[in-house]
């Protein structure tokens, strides 16, 4: 008969038999220390063998757990004779894993802030790409079991929206007027939820002789989290551009490919008067093209008002003059002609400023396929914007700002950025800051070049779905993207970083940390595929990045679902700060502690670690700082992100801690490279205190999993694997693992995480 043994969801009572410290049976030795462990094996299995406790050479008793009786090493269901058959039930107050199978593309997630909401206060909210004209939110409480709620936003009937809908973004403004947006300032909760999303236009609106195919982005509002979202726009407040005011429709044609044709015949009309309707695209194509063409044309006066005819005035006396931004000078060329493809905005609040960003992807569509610049032909393709919002006001864009900051296979957009990228760099005052930042140095040796970070070589020429994140200990600001096309497997994250939210941009190498989320061209796992468009989410002091995977890596590539992850900030070679992930994982992971959601963190950051052995090795501190290498090609991805490594025959890691701590489960990290692992983990051995008495339990030969550990082509390892040891919680002041090598090379560890009950928990 099988037993199903979940420990402390089962509340498994064998072992607690151990905990509380039973009386010996007749008979059985217990070194004259009275309800230590002495009838552990007798009271699991009826038996007197005595090889299950004994005393150390310091007169301590011992206790020896047996697997799958008092600890399993991932909580499965076990035969009669402990063997396991299955490794899919898991303790969910410990771990979790990437086995969510409902489809939810390109997520972006955010945590409720709203105390005056207690209904979803503290709660996560998780919005994507989910169906055709409709938008669905997902709730959890630990980033890990959605609910779906009813549909957040619909998109009505008589709106501009086909049925292309992608990637819903949402942000809370609690300072927002919720009558200015039409909606009811008495319901529950403070300021307004905007939805940011992407949307074909009805076939209606197709002007088929300029565009094949176009996408738009829509803005939606709501006094809740979870809808319902109503269309949102208006009129706006007034960014003139070149003497135009995108508030009325007057003028406007002169500085479009329109200029011949009715607005209603046109895909991205402007506004045709004040009387707003749902046939009006809240996002003004022709104002992002008016503004590329009068900006470019006046480049070489960015910085100064600029009246209609291009003339420097000053913006007191001229009521129709618009501001050049210093960024116009790094367009590569006159792109005004494309952007018929809208698509992945993400809002930014700069928390240096508290100035409102919206980025997002664009791209060319239509009989125009490339353009010169300095670095020779650029062939359409996807690439990433920025435009600053009027007012600190998410329905407000500030058209005359747009520009764009990332481009396909380079490393700047244009020389003219490069150069004033490193002219920031040299006046960048880092004296504020814990992590000083010099990058000048790297003017020669990071030039304007082509670059080939991970999926950027693929022949579709993508780069989209950015997400900004400002890192407040270096004062720089790190704009992720995903490169490449959704539906290959090398679909990927990278990074590029600056000095201000609207650039310029550097995107980083695969030597500097480049590939933030990769299945590194597909070595990485046979089973995560396609990771890629993405959103943040911080918990507590950890950083979790939730993305999406292609469920079915082998068929419809289409159909992809959220994966979460822990990213962590690490130094490269240079001395810059990058996010590395400890990902994409398919195997159980410690859940996230700053969910609320259990008891249990990480604390093996807090042990001091040292070695008993003769074996060589190298720094100790690799075992405990946080980073898990996945990729098997160091060289690639990250190599500044090491393993702890030995050669030798055996070798016991302690982790002391210095006083008892409350621990429940020990994580032995697999390589992921199949030559530097090790087989099973030796022994462990904790020294505990139970009943006012200093013992040690014992666990021999800790077996890893090589089904689920290996991949079907052998060779590489499946990421972020372990051998755990999961028992019910105990006080312990020290930690042993011993790890014996199966081979003559060197066995490399990427990290043993110890977990435990935070300290002022």
């Amino acid at each position: 008969m099988r037993k199903l043994f979940t420990m402390i969801l089962a509340g498994l009572m064998l072992f607690t038999v151990v905990l509380t410290g039973c009386k010996p049976e007749e008979g059985q030795v217990n070194s004259g220390v009275s309800g230590f462990g002495a009838s552990i094996y007798s009271q699991a299995t009826g038996g007197t063998d005595q090889s299950v406790h004994g005393v150390t050479a310091d007169g301590r008793p011992t206790a020896t757990l047996v697997e799958g009786v008092h600890y399993s090493d991932e909580i499965g269901v076990y035969d009669e004779d402990n063997k396991r058959e299955s490794i899919e039930v898991y303790n969910k107050d410990i771990f979790y894993r990437n086995d969510t199978w409902f489809t939810c593309a390109d997520p972006a997630t955010f945590r409720c802030e709203d105390e005056t909401d207690p209904e979803n206060y503290g709660k996560f909210f998780m919005y994507g790409t989910t169906g055709v004209g409709i938008y669905n939110c997902f709730v959890s409480d630990d980033l890990v079991s959605w609910k779906p709620r009813a549909a957040a936003y619909v998109c009505p009937l008589d709106g501009w929206e086909g049925l292309d809908t992608w990637a819903p973004e949402v942000i809370w403004d609690k300072n927002a007027d919720r009558a200015s947006y039409g909606l009811n300032p008495e319901d529950k909760g403070t300021g307004v939820y905007f939805i940011f999303y992407t949307a074909g236009p009805s076939q209606k609106y197709y002007y088929q002789t300029d565009t094949t195919r176009n996408l738009e982005l829509g803005l939606a509002v709501s006094t809740s989290p979870c809808g319902p979202f109503q269309m949102w726009n208006g009129v706006e407040k007034g960014a003139t551009i070149a003497g135009v005011n995108y508030g009325t429709a007057e003028g406007y044609q002169k500085y479009t490919t329109y200029k011949d044709k009715d607005l209603a015949e046109v895909p991205e009309h402007g506004r045709r008067n004040n009387e707003v309707t749902n046939d009006d695209i809240w996002f003004n194509v022709p104002a992002v093209r008016a503004s590329l063409d009068f900006q470019f044309k006046n480049k070489d006066k960015a910085g100064n008002w600029v009246d209609p005819d291009g003339n420097i005035v000053d913006p007191d006396q001229v009521d129709n003059a618009t501001y050049i931004y210093p960024n116009a000078k790094h367009m590569p060329a006159n792109d005004s002609h494309s952007g018929m493809v809208n698509l992945d905005a993400n809002p930014f609040v700069d928390p240096q400023t508290g100035e409102y960003y919206m980025y997002f992807s664009r791209g060319q569509s239509g009989p125009i396929t490339s353009y010169q610049d300095e670095k020779g032909t650029i062939y359409a393709g996807q690439t990433i914007y920025v435009v600053k919002m009027i007012d600190r006001d998410w329905s407000q864009v500030d058209y005359s700002s747009v520009n764009m900051i990332v481009r396909p296979h380079l490393s700047f957009v244009s020389q003219a950025a490069c150069d004033d990228y490193y002219e920031q760099a040299k006046n960048f005052d880092n004296t504020p800051y814990k992590i000083k930042v010099d990058e000048v140095k790297g003017a020669t040796e990071n030039p304007f070049t082509w670059d080939f970070v991970n999926s950027d070589t693929c022949a579709s020429k993508i780069n989209e779905g950015p997400h900004m994140y400002y890192n407040a200990d270096c004062g720089l600001y790190y704009l992720s993207f995903s490169a490449g096309n959704y539906g290959v497997n090398t679909y990927a994250s990278n990074l590029v970083v600056g000095y201000s939210p609207m650039g310029p941009f550097r995107k980083l190498t695969y030597e500097e940390g480049g590939a933030m989320l990769t299945v590194d061209l597909g070595r990485t796992s046979d089973v995560m595929s396609g990771v890629g468009h993405h959103s943040f989410v911080t918990v507590g002091d950890e950083l979790i990045i939730n993305y999406h995977r292609q469920l079915d890596p082998k068929g419809n590539y289409h159909n992809r679902g959220p994966a979460i992850d822990r990213v962590q900030w690490v130094l490269n070679e240079n001395g810059l700060p990058v996010m590395y992930t400890n990902g994409p994982s398919n195997t159980i992971q410690p859940i996230v502690y700053g969910t609320g959601q259990t008891k249990y963190d990480i604390i093996s950051d807090e042990a001091t670690v040292s070695a008993i052995g003769n074996a060589t090795y190298n720094d100790l501190s690799l075992l405990n700082d946080g980073l898990i290498r996945v990729h098997p090609s160091g060289d690639l991805i990250g190599p500044f992100v090491k393993d702890f490594e030995f050669n030798g025959s055996e070798l016991t890691l302690v982790f002391n801690f210095g006083e008892y701590r409350d621990i429940a489960a020990i994580m032995v990290y697999q390589n992921s490279v199949w030559e530097y692992t090790f087989n099973d983990v030796a022994k462990i051995e904790m020294d505990v205190l139970k009943d006012g008495i200093d013992g040690v339990f014992i666990i021999e030969n800790l077996k890893y999993d090589w089904d689920m550990g290996e991949q079907v082509d052998a060779g590489n390892m499946r990421p972020a694997t372990s051998a755990n040891a999961v028992f019910e919680e105990v006080k312990c002041k020290e930690v042993r693992v011993t790890v014996k090598a199966p081979y003559a090379d060197p066995v490399r560890i990427p990290e043993i995480y110890i977990l435990g009950v935070p300290k002022n928990a």
